[in-house]
Order: C-alpha cells, then sequence, then structure tokens
C-alpha cells in the first residue's frame, strides 16, 4: 500500500523509524509531535497486527486529543475503508490485518493491568502521570510476537518532574546532558544491561526534541502568541521546548492591583467564574468569584469567602451565597460530595459538581500559570492572595514532585481557595492548551 503523505521534515525520519523500542518525544506548544505520533502509529496497524495502547492520565480527554487525531489522519489518508472507528467505548480496528487501538485513562489504572498482548503504547502528557504508573505501563510490553514499542510524548516542565529526571539520566548514560538534545534535536542510544545471566537486553531509545518552528501548518495568530509570552518560564516551554523552573513559588504572574480597578474591568468581562470548596472542621469552606479577559489574557479574582466550621445551613446565610443565588451564577464544586451539592441546589444555587480527576492541582496549575497576570487585591480576598503567594511544589526525597502526606495535595501547604479555583475554572480551556481552537475558529 502507498501512502503519500505531506507532514513536518524534522519528524520525518520519527515517523519512519523502525529499528527503536523506546520513542521520547520532547516538544514545545504546537510542534505537531503528538499529530505525527498519531500518523507513525496509523502506520505501524496497517503495516503488520498490532495491539496498540493509547493512554493519558484523564481518559475524557483522550477523545478530544490522540482519538480525534488518529481519526483525522484517517480520514486525510482517505483510509477510511481499512479502518472501523467506535466513538463510544473509543476503538479503531484495522480491517485489514486486525491491529487494535485501545484508549484508557490512566484514572483508573488498574483496568490497565487487564489487557494483554500490547506490543504497542502511546503516553501522551507523559508528565501529567506518576513515574509509578510509568514503569507499570512499560511492564505490560511483553509479546514476544513484535517488537515492543513504548512512545513518550511530553511537553516540558519543571524541572522537579520525572520525564526530566530520566531524560537526563539515559542521556548521561552516553555522557551527554539537556542541551545536547536542544542542539541535536535527535539522539538515538543503545542501553545495554547485562543480566545475571550472562546474557544482555538492549533497548534501543529514540530522543526527538521539536518547537513550533519545526511544524509548517501552524496558525499565525498561534505563532504571535508563542512570540510575545513575556514570562522567561512559560516561554522555555511554550516556544522554545526546553524544561524550566518557575523558582521556588509556583505562580509569579501575581499582580496586586486594587479593587475598585479590577471592578472597573470585570463588570465588562462575560467569562465569569465561581468555585467553592467544601470544608468544615479542618478544612475551610472556600469560594473564590473569578473573571478572565481572554482578549489579553488576564485573571480578575474579584470576590472571595473563607471560612471553618460553618454548618451548610449557616453558609446559606452568608452573603456571598445570596449574592450568587440572585445572579444567578453557575458554581463548580467538587463532585465528590454529592449530597451537599444536592443540599444547595435544593436551596437554589446553581451548582454542578467539577470532576475529581487525579492530575486535577496540576492542570489548575498550568491553567493559573498560562495567564499572562492574575489580577488581586489582598485586602479584599486576602486567603487566596496569601495561599497563592505561598503555594510551593512538594517533592520527595528524590527530588520529584509528589503527594505532600499531610495534605494529600503536590504543595507544600493545603491551598484550599486554589482548590476552589480550580474547580471553577474545570470548564475552562485556555485556547493555547486547545490545538484545534484555530481549526474551529475557522469552520
Amino acid at each position: 500500500m502507498d501512502i503519500n503523505v505531506n507532514i513536518n521534515e524534522h519528524f520525518k525520519d520519527f515517523v519512519l523509524d523502525d529499528k527503536h523500542n523506546i520513542y521520547f518525544e520532547l516538544g514545545g506548544y504546537g510542534s505537531s509531535k503528538s499529530y505525527n505520533t498519531a500518523f507513525k502509529t496509523v502506520l505501524l496497524s496497517l503495516q503488520e497486527k498490532r495491539k496498540i495502547l493509547v493512554t493519558r492520565q484523564v481518559k475524557d480527554t483522550l477523545k478530544e486529543s490522540c482519538f480525534a487525531d488518529i481519526v483525522e489522519i484517517i480520514n486525510d489518508l482517505g483510509l477510511d475503508e481499512f479502518f472501523k472507528i467506535n466513538k463510544s467505548p473509543m476503538e479503531i480496528i484495522c480491517r485489514r490485518n486486525g491491529s487494535k487501538f485501545i484508549f484508557k485513562g490512566l484514572d483508573k489504572a488498574k483496568k490497565i493491568k487487564s489487557i494483554r498482548d500490547i506490543d504497542t503504547i502511546w503516553i501522551e502528557e507523559a508528565d501529567e502521570i506518576d513515574y509509578k504508573t510509568f514503569k507499570e505501563l512499560k511492564s505490560r510490553l511483553r509479546t514476544q510476537k513484535n517488537r515492543n514499542i513504548l512512545i513518550i510524548t511530553t511537553n516540558p516542565n519543571e524541572l522537579d518532574t520525572w520525564t526530566y529526571k530520566w531524560l537526563t539520566e539515559t542521556l548521561s548514560k552516553v555522557e551527554m546532558d539537556i542541551n545536547d538534545l536542544y542542539n541535536k534535536r535527535i539522539i538515538k542510544i543503545e542501553d545495554i544491561t547485562k543480566l545475571e545471566s550472562g546474557d544482555v537486553n538492549i533497548e534501543n531509545i529514540y530522543l526527538h526534541h521539536s518547537n513550533y518552528k519545526d511544524n509548517k501548518f501552524l496558525d499565525k495568530n498561534f505563532i504571535a502568541e508563542l512570540e510575545n509570552e513575556k514570562d522567561e518560564f512559560q516561554r522555555a516551554i511554550k516556544k522554545l521546548g526546553h524544561f524550566g523552573s518557575s523558582g521556588e513559588k509556583i505562580l509569579n504572574n501575581i499582580v496586586q492591583l486594587n479593587q475598585e480597578q479590577i471592578m472597573l474591568v470585570v463588570k465588562n468581562l462575560y467569562n465569569l467564574y465561581t468555585g467553592f470548596d467544601f470544608g468544615f472542621a479542618k478544612s475551610y469552606n472556600a469560594i473564590v468569584r473569578l473573571a478572565i479577559d481572554e482578549e489579553n489574557n488576564n485573571l480578575y479574582i474579584y470576590d472571595e469567602f473563607y471560612g471553618k466550621e460553618i454548618t451548610d445551613t449557616e453558609m446559606l446565610e452568608m452573603d456571598i451565597i445570596k449574592q450568587l443565588i440572585a445572579e444567578g451564577e453557575v458554581v463548580y464544586a467538587d463532585s465528590a460530595e454529592p449530597k451537599t451539592i444536592r443540599f444547595y441546589k435544593m436551596n437554589n444555587l446553581s451548582i454542578s459538581g467539577a470532576k475529581k480527576t487525579p492530575d486535577i492541582s496540576k492542570a489548575g496549575v498550568k491553567k493559573l500559570q498560562n495567564f499572562d497576570n492574575i489580577f488581586i487585591d489582598p485586602v479584599k480576598c486576602p486567603n487566596t492572595y496569601r495561599e497563592l503567594t505561598m503555594m510551593k511544589w512538594h517533592l520527595n526525597k528524590d527530588g520529584i514532585i509528589a503527594k505532600n502526606p499531610k495534605t494529600n495535595k503536590p504543595f507544600n501547604i493545603d491551598p484550599h481557595t486554589f482548590d476552589a479555583i480550580k474547580y471553577g475554572l474545570n470548564k475552562y480551556t485556555p485556547y493555547i492548551f486547545d490545538k484545534h481552537h484555530y481549526k474551529r475558529e475557522e469552520e
């Protein structure tokens, strides 16, 4: 079967390579690493019968990312007759040889263990998962029928992520470092391990770096957003595709602004959000009201409530609840508290559960870091200002971001206002995270 397709030059070697076991695709925003990985998996499925597991931390995000890319490639190449595509449950089967794509979220990692004879795994947004999950996935590749293939696609992030540690340790085996990958762009490594039996195990590792300049199909508006990024940490990650460090603080884009000035802007904005984090004895009830100026990529925090040992009935008497009811504002809260949500609904508050996922804290941080500025008056919203400026990552003994055993969250503190914000923004997707944004805009 001959397939003619126009792909980005920097990815041709990766797409056509048939000698490696592990492919590590590191790239900035808009580099096309995920699209080209999807293209490679489609080719693999046509060349020989394969069982391909496509996964990322949260299953719901697969439909609009990996699954959509694979379906788009099949359609664009005119291969519809060779594939059976099921949307629910997500599954793609190659009619030509029986190859199968399986899509699973790692929020229910136990289900992965029941899948047998996997010979290909694609981990999308690998920085969202932890190292233990990565090792578990890698151990799933046991089949002797085909060359086992593990493909890792990830944006760079903090230096404290497992992806950075794995990558630097892999490069050190051939006396290289991360700058060698940034400069060479493609590095191929033969990792040899001597076994106790006297045999040797060889893993052929393919490292690939990309950024937006490697994608000739990228929209000019998207390019302008990347090139106009002012924050050095975000600039390194988004534009250059480099790992970076935001320093001790997680959020360096918080700007103090007088409440009167904040409200002058907020009254003209339509993107209004409210989050509610439930608490009582040990935790706090936290409500945070937010407004987004998408044109200038700014977030305004304009009201808060913060208190403990307050019953739900007593909360109904609070001014902020009365105001939310009067204005008909939609509030998002922790979906793990259905009884509490039902109580407030029965008392006329428009409230819904925000889906709680294993990566919701990191996803919330990414959204906040994406804003050019987070404007807040520390007098009007003192608790929100205090917690957001105090937040730091909690690191384990290996220096990797991990859950704090005291709070079960990946932070040095238990930031209740941040929890409220992440619930409030759970339906909001910054368009720079959404690679199909401009495509839909054109349609």
